[in-house]
């Protein structure tokens, strides 16, 4: 029973801190009976869990599996509202039927999705849908290659590559000439640094926090640490759910190294989408923009997940290594290179595609966007690439960097949102107002401050791997376009 106690807990934990950072990010004084009333619903809701996928009686075929998933979410949805009219002084019955209803949909939900598993696998085992699947892929690749050999054949394709190699080579006698023209003036330069700074920063800092501070704190704390959690981390790891998590994962690693590319896009279509409905079922807004939610899980399928695959690994290929002075560089060239690039692309996409803007109308507005939102993004991504490129396997950045702008995403949405009520509450210039002026420049003026307003809480431009969406009427985050 104890992965029971754990979901319990792990549930009470998740819903309070829910309501919590919710309240935090609404600039609004976290109500604690809220916050107690959420924990009583996210622990029943583990609990119930727990027993679902971990064992017991709940855990056997999938009807009862999905009878406890439903039976978790109305109970959880029940008590965290009955709880909630108990504390705030309401009628106790006030919405609990609501409540439940929603719960149990979700519940429903999750576990039907599992029943669906086993008639699908058995579908796709079927050998002739395996073979009209084959033979689908096969004209499909037949089609696409002997499109590609056209694109390559093709005047333009030719022009491309002789200009490439004529690029590549005059880059490569540059840098050359370069490097004998500076070396008087840089060889003196490194030298002084590192006999005046980096040596004695070595011997008189980084040495001595390393004898006295971070290796007694890896021996006295993080090694017991781990060593008191290794047994019930190795029990959870046992149980149904720990077992599900660990092939899970392991299938994800192998999608990984098998189709790098396409399991990438699809992370990163998946991670946008999510973050974008998060982002606008806890802003002031009423209703769903699903357009929008389309256009940043395309944007992120088809520029985001595979630009940032190649440009993760370019970087690596540039600046080989993984020292402070390799990471500092790598940081440098995502932040000064991709995020703008891929801040234009995206802004100028958004523009063409949801606002109807002409390709040089887009442009232009984006260009204005981007230098609004790209120095507010380096605060936050500089630290997280820095960790990045430091600690995190080359093909777990872009999903890593994806998660990060989920985050930032549901963070900064009601930040963006304020500044769009305070530019649809500002008065309208009118013929006389400053310097407003009448008719259709008045007009372009007023749509351009209102997007400045709405871009004022972005401040994810930096989110590599795009989906770092900054959307001009939502706080998504806005990508470098990885």
């Amino acid at each position: 029973m104890l992965h029971v106690l754990f979901g319990a807990v792990a549930g009470a934990v998740i819903g309070a801190a829910s309501v919590a950072v919710t309240s935090l990010v609404r600039g609004k004084p976290i109500d604690w009976k809220s916050v107690g009333s959420a924990a009583l619903g996210g622990a029943a809701i583990g609990a119930i869990g727990a027993a679902t996928f971990g064992g017991g009686l709940l855990a056997g075929t999938t009807v009862a599996r999905t009878t406890g998933m439903v039976v978790a979410g109305a109970s959880g949805g029940a008590i965290e509202q009955a709880s909630d009219n108990l504390l705030h002084g309401r009628k106790l019955s006030d919405g609990v039927a609501e409540s439940a209803a929603v719960g149990g949909a979700i519940g429903l939900f999750g576990g039907g999705a599992r029943a669906l598993r086993k008639p699908l696998t058995r579908l796709a085992r079927n050998p002739a849908v395996r073979r009209v699947t084959r033979q689908l892929a096969k004209r499909g690749g037949a089609l696409l290659s002997k499109a590609w050999q056209s694109v390559k054949r093709s005047p333009v394709a030719s022009a491309l590559r002789r200009k490439a190699r004529t690029v590549k080579v005059n880059l490569a006698l540059g840098r050359r000439s370069l490097a004998r023209a500076t070396k008087p003036i840089t060889e003196p330069i490194a030298n002084t640094t590192r006999r005046f700074v980096s040596d004695p920063f070595k011997k008189h800092v980084a040495q001595p926090f390393g004898k006295h501070v971070s290796d007694p704190f890896k021996r006295r704390v993080v090694e017991p640490t781990k060593r008191a959690l290794a047994p019930f981390a190795a029990r959870i790891g046992n149980t149904r759910a720990g077992q599900a998590t660990k092939k899970l994962w392991g299938r994800y690693m192998n999608a990984l190294e098998k189709n790098p590319v396409r399991t990438k896009a699809l992370t990163s279509a998946g991670i946008s989408v999510t973050g974008d409905l998060i982002a606008q079922a806890t802003d002031d807004v009423e209703g769903i923009d699903l357009k929008r939610t389309a256009f940043r899980g395309g944007f992120s399928l088809l520029y985001s997940g595979p630009v940032g695959h190649h440009w993760f690994n370019a970087v690596d290929k540039i600046v080989p290594g993984g020292g402070a002075k390799a990471m500092f560089t790598k940081v440098l060239l995502d932040q000064g290179i991709m995020a703008p690039v891929g801040a234009t692309v995206f802004f100028s996409s958004y523009g063409m595609v949801l606002e109807g803007e002409k390709p040089g109308e887009a442009f232009r507005s984006a260009k204005d966007d981007v230098r609004h939102v790209i120095p507010k993004g380096w605060a936050f991504w500089g630290p997280f690439h820095a960790v990045s490129f430091s600690r995190v396997p080359l093909n777990l950045r872009k999903p890593a960097a994806d998660a990060m702008g989920l985050i930032w995403s549901v963070m900064f949405s009601r930040i963006a949102f304020q500044d769009d009520d305070a530019a649809a509450e500002a008065p309208e210039p009118t013929a006389t107002s400053g310097s407003h002026t009448a008719g259709p420049e008045a007009g372009t003026r007023r749509v351009s401050n209102e997007r400045e307003a709405n871009l004022d809480g972005l401040i994810d431009a930096f989110t590599p791997r795009s989906e770092r969406s900054c959307e001009v009427p939502l706080a998504t985050s806005c990508s470098s376009g990885r």
